[in-house]
This record gives C-alpha cells, structure tokens and sequence, in this order.
C-alpha cells in the first residue's frame, strides 16, 4: 500500500505542505514516503502517487513538468492525486475578480489534465513573503493591492489528505487489495 507524495517547491511552502499531507496520511495507517520531485527517479515500488507543485504563471515548476513526461507510462497504471500551491488570497482583487481560488483551480485542472490523469486535484493557498518577491516586484505587488503573507489554511489541507487515505482505502478494498 506503499504511496509517494512527490513535489517540488519554490521558496518551501509547498514542501511544508507535502510534509504535513505525508503525516496526515500516514496517520490513517498507510506508508508513505515523501520526496522533492528531482529525488524520486522510479515511481513503480509505489502504488498510488501524490504529485504537487508551486505555481509560477499558472503552471507547475518545469521540473515537474519533466517529472511527468518521464514517468507518463507508469502514471498511467497508478492512482494519481495532484495539488497545486499558489497565492490567490494574496493577489489584487482587481486582477482576479471574486473567488479568485475557483478560477485558478479550474484554469489549472484543465493544464494538469493535459500532463496526467489523476482522481482528485485541489488548490492551496502558500505564503508569498516579501523577501521572495525582490525589491522592485515587491513594491509594485503591494502598491496595486497585493498583500504578503502566509494564506496556508491547514485545515483544509488535512481534510484533502484525509480524504486522499480514505480513496486509498477503498481501492485497497477490505483485505489490502
């Protein structure tokens, strides 16, 4: 029942996330193993697969992009669950409109769909601290509206977990598959 949360992470909001989802699901009883993405280079000792990225223009790091293209045979006989770790409670109203979340999620289920098949994807809001953004893209960022900050809400996050080990569950049936 082995899975691999494999990820790749920006400035370590996303690896934080991957960390706490591995937890969670371990705490239903269910091995897991917890990976950034360029460490894991066989996925087939894995049954199920979590793959997670920070997203950068509405798309997931290149790394994981190569990830994808690499394994897509053995994705393609593994259940899959994607997330996404982006900042749309941090983004200017004005350029996202209301629930700036849904858009984002959506925009990016259509992107991940074309790279992978998978069961279950959400989106998660990260941190953006001022620090990672630079000098000049931090002034404009915070002088059209944007704001800095950690959006992680962590109980969400256990719940898409939860929910993630009770799938594994089920696939597994009542005698572990």
């Amino acid at each position: 029942m082995a899975s691999i949360i494999a990820y790749a992470s920006e400035h370590g909001s996303t690896k934080e996330i991957a960390e706490r989802i591995t937890a969670r699901i371990a705490s239903h009883k269910l091995q897991t193993e917890c990976l950034p993405i360029d460490r894991v280079t066989d996925i087939s000792p894995f049954k199920y697969v979590i793959v997670g990225s920070a997203v950068h223009g509405m798309r997931w790091l290149p790394p994981v992009e190569k990830f994808l293209q690499d394994q897509q045979k053995s994705l393609g006989t593994a259940p899959v669950w994607t997330f996404s770790v982006g900042y749309p409670a941090g983004m200017p109203h004005f350029l996202l409109g209301k629930h700036p979340e849904e858009k984002e999620e959506a925009k990016l289920e259509t992107y991940i769909n074309k790279m992978v098949q998978f069961r279950r994807h959400t989106l998660f809001n990260g941190k953006f601290d001022k620090e990672d953004a630079g000098p000049f893209f931090g002034w404009i960022f915070s002088l059209i509206g944007g704001h800095f900050g950690d959006s992680r809400d962590w109980d969400a996050i256990d719940k898409w977990a939860d929910g993630v080990a009770e799938e594994i569950k089920e696939v597994e049936g009542p005698r572990g598959g």
